[in-house]
């Protein structure tokens, strides 16, 4: 709902010609996100970001391989920044969701529906 807003908000714009990222900027912590797609019955091997950051580096077909350039080359666990010149909070606000289960649940949701995601096998 928040990225429609953005979105109606931008197209407004006497000139809407500019380029946005619609990131949210309240993110959640890497180890809760793991925990919850835990949670959903997903099984991870657990390795260090460099190897994983090396492994998608070699892996073109993975969905994550067009924002790598993006991704922090240390072991750092920021978020990834995208660039944007714009501020979507000039818009806005900041008046962005929490990234919570509740939430995570609406987006995997739409990821298995969508086939964007299979969804894990019950073990």
């Amino acid at each position: 709902m928040y990225s429609f807003y953005a979105h109606l908000a931008i197209s407004l714009q006497q000139n809407s010609s500019k380029i946005f990222n619609l990131t949210n900027p309240r993110f959640t912590s890497w180890k809760e996100l793991f925990a919850k797609l835990c949670s959903l019955g997903y099984v991870f091997e657990q390795i260090s970001y460099a190897q994983w950051r090396d492994e998608l580096s070699l892996q073109p077909e993975n969905v994550l391989y067009p924002i790598l350039s993006a991704l922090p080359k240390t072991d750092g666990f920021a978020t990834p920044t995208l660039p944007s010149k714009h501020k979507l909070e000039e818009f806005i606000g900041d008046d962005w969701p929490m990234i919570d289960d509740k939430l995570l649940d609406v987006y995997f949701s739409y990821f298995w529906e969508s086939g964007f995601l299979d969804k894990p096998s019950a073990n």
